[in-house]
């Protein structure tokens, strides 16, 4: 019975990871492709493959900050505020191309974006992991997530647009409304994370900081080494007894010495 209880209570965690990945997923794609457009409109298409590298930048940076912040943070924290984040640049996107911002903070504002994006991304992935670990829920995770990415692209691409090829009006306000609010549902789900960051992770930190402050370059690597660095075991040391496999102590020379060989004896 309770084996059955705890399979329903992944599978339902699951439903709700996946429920919340694919909102998210779709309002992306279609939030993205309109951005994209809008470039194209304003600036070019030189424009719209400068933010592509930006955005593949973020993409490429994410991954050291999250292994950094997941060392720190507990997956609930993390995933909550980088969608926090995420969902406020996005919002903030459509606002800087509504008021004609230059490329080069329009790009800083992309990367940031998706080092974010990709980092509630892992934290999501965790989270599928921690719920069910078997293979094939995290492949219905990532299928749902690009299949809901390839529907929103559509969508963004069948959108009315004005001549210049650019979502306007209320249309484009409703657009950035999707691609903001679709972050709603991974902010709530990340109240139940499960996934935390590793045990002795923060203490061994503070022991390194502790180890190498105040000392010269040449003391702290040795230093660490040797907290680190595995030691051989010691061999138990023997206590030397008489008549226990170690030569008794010779007698002295004295008449008692006939007493001392004939005890022996």
């Amino acid at each position: 019975m309770e084996g059955g209880l705890q399979r329903r209570i992944r599978r339902r965690r699951v439903r709700r990871l996946l429920g919340a990945g694919t909102v998210d997923s779709f309002g992306l794609s279609v939030g993205w492709t309109a951005v994209t457009l809008q470039v194209v409109a304003q600036h070019g298409l030189g424009a719209a493959a400068g933010i592509n590298a930006a955005m593949l930048g973020g993409v490429a940076l994410s991954a050291p900050v999250a292994t950094l912040l997941s060392a720190r943070l507990p997956g609930g924290v993390l995933l909550r505020w980088s969608a926090v984040g995420e969902g406020v640049l996005r919002v903030s996107l459509f606002a800087l191309l509504a008021a004609g911002a230059p490329l080069p903070l329009l790009g800083a504002a992309v990367v940031v974006l998706h080092v974010l994006a990709w980092t509630g991304f892992a934290v999501m992935r965790a989270e599928v992991a921690a719920a069910d670990p078997r293979p094939a829920a995290m492949t219905t995770y990532l299928m749902a997530i690009a299949a809901a990415e390839a529907v929103g692209a559509a969508v963004a691409a069948l959108l009315p647009a004005g001549p210049d090829g650019a979502i306007g009006g209320r249309l484009a306000v409703a657009v950035a409304v999707l691609y903001g609010g679709a972050l709603v549902p991974t902010v709530v789900i990340a109240r139940r994370a499960r996934t935390a960051p590793p045990a002795g992770a923060g203490q061994a930190a503070s022991w390194a900081r502790r180890a190498t402050s105040g000392r010269p370059a040449a003391w702290s690597i040795p230093a660490t080494a040797a907290h680190t660095l595995p030691r051989a075991p010691e061999r138990p040391r023997r206590r030397r007894r008489a008549g226990r496999g170690w030569p008794s102590p010779p007698c002295p020379p004295s008449p008692a010495a006939r007493r001392c060989s004939r005890a022996r004896g």
